[in-house]
């Protein structure tokens, strides 16, 4: 299930992977695509022909842009399968992702996600989580071994590539339609382990995560992350975060215009909060 948003020429690396694993035909015919585009991109119907080619049941929506969370909602309306499959159009698929697995005991989980940086980034740390100095030395890029080594309940799946049972996805709501974009798969990861525990990584399956999938500003991004920001500390119950967030920014605007950018944004946000 992939939402799209202006994302051909990334999703047409997408699909040139997939045809390139080499999987059967017969794996293949197990295997649903649902691509929702909300940017209106007529050009995305020629992307993803392969991928019928290859056996697969292929679905395309054109639907207002109401969000990412309100985007994958809909396609999982339209889904059949048993497991979801978020994938994001930046993602470039380097194993047979139609093997992809649970354990009897698991619902929701990911694959292993290699960034642009080489290093895993199958998992990131909730903010709630994430001090200063995690922010400041850079250790959210360990979140990967806090995973291995039993700390899994500081760690969220990265919504680069998020499976979860297409049931459990539904009996808990699914999204929260209220984030627009950034933040959704934090809270909702947040609500899996809340009620279904620990996620399940496929070490098996593998995939690279390039970034920037959707063709959007550097300010929007940040203006869109920052509102996020605030709106997962007021839903998850801690808005203590929201300052402490603000501080770090000002420690990593010394050197950084962007993190400067995005510390005005979340006190802009966060005092409108105030005033309402």
């Amino acid at each position: 299930m992939t939402v799209c948003h202006r994302s051909s020429r990334k999703l047409g690396e997408y699909v040139r992977s997939l045809v390139d694993i080499g999987a059967s035909r017969q794996a293949w015919s197990e295997v649903e695509f649902v691509f929702v585009e909300n940017s209106g991109d007529r050009q995305i119907s020629a992307v993803i022909e392969p991928l019928r080619a290859l056996g697969s049941s292929v679905k395309l929506y054109f639907t207002p842009n109401s969000g990412f969370g309100a985007g994958c909602n809909f396609g999982v309306r339209q889904a059949t399968g048993e497991v979801v499959i978020f994938a994001n159009p930046d993602v470039i698929f380097c194993s047979d992702v139609s093997a992809f697995r649970f354990p009897d005991d698991r619902v929701w989980g990911t694959c292993l996600q290699v960034g642009g940086d080489g290093h895993r980034h199958s998992f990131d740390i909730y903010p709630e989580f994430k001090w200063t100095a995690v922010e400041l030395f850079g250790l959210y890029k360990w979140a990967d071994f806090l995973y291995c080594i039993g700390l899994w309940r500081t760690v969220y799946v990265v919504g680069a590539f998020f499976a979860v049972r297409r049931s459990e996805f539904n009996s808990i709501g699914g999204f929260d339609e209220r984030f627009f974009m950034y933040y959704e798969e934090v809270e909702l990861s947040r609500r899996l382990k809340m009620r279904y525990g620990k996620p399940h990584l496929d070490n098996q399956c593998r995939v690279f995560h390039s970034g920037f999938g959707s063709e959007t500003t550097r300010e929007f991004t940040i203006i869109t992350s920052a509102e996020s920001f605030v709106r997962y500390a007021l839903i998850c119950g801690v808005p203590e975060i929201v300052p402490r967030r603000m501080r770090t920014l000002w420690c990593l605007g010394l050197f950084s215009s962007r993190a400067r950018l995005a510390r005005r944004h979340i006190a802009k946000v966060w005092g409108q909060v105030g005033a309402d």
